[in-house]
């Protein structure tokens, strides 16, 4: 239980609340959870009529659901038959995968700089938030480090609080400039994934893992934790 997010849920619901009143939405579209609770005891306490669409990945699913107005958008197939078990119409549940940015621009010159500077190493990129307990980036940088004159890692995304024993670690197994940890704009991902030799992505569980097609778009090759979504996105790859 997080009680920041809790507060930062509440603090939003109320306002959300008294536009709704005021604009009567004929639907709601959402992803989070916790919120689409609120929202149908909201809604069943005021007597309205907006019908709710949760979007998810598969990590959640609708425990309640009124099967006569709400819907569930999946960007994976994983959990259609789970929710058709469990009472929830076939057409009010429809499947839109993700789709790749083809808007990537790459900077050539960069893309030769950095791997001029780092051969005759191979990059492996890893891409999202630089932590333990979730993408397991820590994991990746022992693997890694036992072929250190090998292999330079790159990791690049959102900090958490467990980045910088990582960026220690990192530093303690690999010796200082021999990886990159950081976060970048997204519009210079590009770059990164054409410089690298491999996308490398640890975590044990994603709701969708939209990063194993922007590397396959990039055509790098995908190493990926052997779980439901992932068999699904990368399965004609």
């Amino acid at each position: 239980y997080n009680i920041t997010s809790e507060i930062e849920l509440i603090t939003f619901f109320f306002p959300l609340c008294i536009h709704i009143l005021k604009k009567k939405p004929s639907v709601i579209y959402l992803g989070e959870y916790n919120l689409y609770c609120y929202l149908f005891k909201f809604r069943s306490f005021f007597k309205l009529n907006f019908a709710l669409t949760l979007y998810t990945g598969g990590q959640v699913v609708p425990g309640i659901f009124d099967k006569k107005k709400d819907f569930v958008h999946h960007v994976t197939n994983i959990y259609i038959d789970t929710l058709r078990q469990n009472g929830f119409p076939d057409d009010h549940q429809f499947l839109i995968p993700h789709f790749v940015s083809n808007n990537f621009k790459v900077n050539d010159s960069f893309v030769e700089s950095l791997r001029t500077k780092i051969s005759p190493k191979k990059i492996i990129l890893s891409v999202g938030i630089i932590d333990r307990d979730i993408k397991r980036m820590d994991l990746l940088i022992r693997i890694l480090a036992n072929a250190k004159d090998t292999f330079f890692p790159i990791i690049l995304g959102e900090a958490s609080e467990q980045t910088k024993n990582i960026i220690e670690e990192a530093n303690f197994l690999f010796g200082d400039n021999q990886f990159i940890i950081t976060k970048v704009n997204r519009n210079e991902l590009a770059n990164y994934y054409k410089a690298a030799d491999a996308f490398v992505l640890l975590s044990p569980k994603e709701s969708f893992g939209l990063v194993y097609l922007e590397a396959l778009e990039a055509g790098l090759p995908v190493i990926a934790c052997d779980f439901q979504e992932s068999r699904f996105v990368l399965m004609d790859s």
